[in-house]
């Protein structure tokens, strides 16, 4: 089946009835522990963190006429820690953690989508929980996950069979409260998983038939010729 579906393939493309491919790269790190302790209602962002940059393939020029460029970023988290209750009584809340990323290329362009201008927010939340008071706290875990994609101007990606292109993220952690009264605050750290793709769309290269030299077209009528003469001898 695998052999039938080749041979189909270059079929169409030595009649000229080529069909729409794509071709894909991907590159991803994580999970990576961001580089903030504690975030609260005083310091709703924690620490930026850079991290480690991502690196693409460019679109090879010689398979074919590119067509369209799409870009995805997705992001995942897993926020480990306590929520802290400072009122005198048990609150009844919902944490959430926002990842907001901002993509960093010289290629790539996206649109702002989160608050603080980022590419990308992947949020979670624990749900409405109860909080109870005391130094204690209460063990709390959120994850969360997120995806944006955007098309891109065709020209940028046109390079050669083994080129490349690198994309940087910045991450900014944040939290916030539904309920509580302003009196929850939640220690926590957040490991952060960042996967990128660009996907190629383009109109494969026709493939011209290359014509045998005569000497091999020769030779095979002598070996059909040869092939005969055997059969007629022991006939």
């Amino acid at each position: 089946m695998r052999l039938l579906t080749i041979g189909t393939a270059l079929a169409a493309l030595l009649t000229g009835g080529a069909h729409a491919a794509t071709l894909t790269f991907m590159d991803s790190f994580g999970p990576e522990l961001t580089d903030y302790a504690s975030a609260s209602a005083s310091n709703p962002l924690g620490s930026a963190v850079i991290a480690p940059d991502l690196e693409l393939g460019l679109f090879d020029g010689t398979l074919g006429t590119l067509t369209g460029v799409t870009f995805t970023i997705s992001a995942s988290f897993d926020s480990d820690g306590t929520v802290f209750n400072n009122s005198p009584s048990s609150a009844n809340a919902n944490a959430f953690i926002d990842l907001e990323v901002f993509v960093e290329s010289s290629l790539i362009s996206m649109p702002s989508v989160g608050a603080n201008g980022g590419q990308l927010t992947a949020s979670g939340s624990s749900g409405l929980t109860t909080f109870a008071t005391g130094t204690g706290g209460t063990a709390t875990t959120i994850s969360g996950s997120g995806s944006e994609s955007g098309a891109q101007t065709l020209a940028p990606f046109i390079g050669l069979a083994g080129d490349t292109f690198d994309v940087a993220f910045f991450t900014v952690v944040s939290q916030r409260f539904f309920g509580g009264g302003g009196n929850l605050n939640y220690e926590t750290e957040t490991g952060a998983t960042i996967k990128a793709m660009i996907e190629y769309e383009y109109e494969p290269a026709a493939i011209t038939p290359v014509p045998l030299p005569a000497g091999v077209l020769l030779l095979g009528s002598a070996l059909v010729g040869l092939a005969a003469t055997r059969r007629r001898r022991f006939a």
